[in-house]
């Protein structure tokens, strides 16, 4: 893993750690690369999702020193769901910060 990859991981690691402190035990996410953060079936809250996005924006710039911006159409493309679990929301931020 690269040392930029790493830091996206540790940015999007301490954003779940900040919403799981205002979940309820049952309603938290793992920190786990396959956790999933949007899918058909719902299995994380809109608004969640949202607290969600902003943290790991702020924490990105944080660490990296570069603002992101993950809301948008190529997030939730299909083909490239960014959102589908956190490795594959890591990946789409090294493919921003590559750019």
């Amino acid at each position: 893993m690269t040392e930029t990859l790493t830091k996206i991981q540790e940015a999007v690691y301490q954003a779940l750690d900040s919403i799981n402190e205002t979940l309820p035990p049952e309603s938290q996410l793992a920190k786990s690369p396959t956790t999933p953060l949007y899918d058909t079936y719902g299995s994380t809250d809109s608004l969640v999702l949202t607290m969600l996005i902003v943290a790991i924006e702020q924490n990105v710039e944080q660490k990296l020193g570069k603002p992101i911006s993950l809301i948008g159409e190529n997030v939730f493309a299909a083909e490239n769901n960014a959102l589908t679990n956190v490795d594959s929301l890591c990946n789409y931020i090294a493919k921003i910060l590559a750019k």
